[in-house]
């Protein structure tokens, strides 16, 4: 499966999107900080896009926002590192490691789940990305994810 992040103006990523009743929310993250930009699977991805940019708001701006590959998230957990925040030792993040720990959202944020990982030398708990539940246009209702 591949995942995208969405780009904005060639000099930010989408962190997160909330919509109200009457406007579209965005929070930036600068390109450096890479791993804080939201990934998308490629469906939910050209859907978030297409309704960026057809916002009226966002048009008349003139901001440009475009999808970025950023590899297949198997590749991504199978293969990539981390560095405990903790003791600063480097281990290898597994996708049959990961789990999704609930903490207290920030301000304006949609939800309070993020992916997590425990240190294999030290045991503490990494949180490396925000967990993005699925939702359900039609339904207007989050699904819930049992494949975790």
């Amino acid at each position: 499966m591949k995942v995208y992040r969405i780009k904005v103006e060639d000099m930010f990523y989408i962190k997160l999107v909330e919509e109200t009743d009457r406007e579209i929310l965005i929070d930036t993250v600068p390109l450096y900080k890479l791993q804080e930009a939201a990934l998308y699977e490629e469906n939910i991805a050209k859907k978030v896009l297409n309704k960026l940019s057809n916002n009226k708001e966002f048009k008349d701006i003139n901001m440009t926002f475009e999808l970025e590959e950023a590899g297949g998230i198997d590749y991504i957990m199978e293969y990539g590192t981390k560095e405990c925040v903790i003791c600063k030792k480097e281990f290898e993040l597994r996708k049959e490691d990961k789990f999704i720990v609930d903490v207290e959202p920030k301000p304006f944020s949609v939800s309070g789940l993020k992916e997590a990982f425990n240190c294999p030398y030290c045991g503490c708990q990494n949180i490396v990305n925000n967990y993005n539940q699925k939702y359900d246009i039609n339904t207007k209702k989050v699904q819930n994810n049992e494949n975790k």
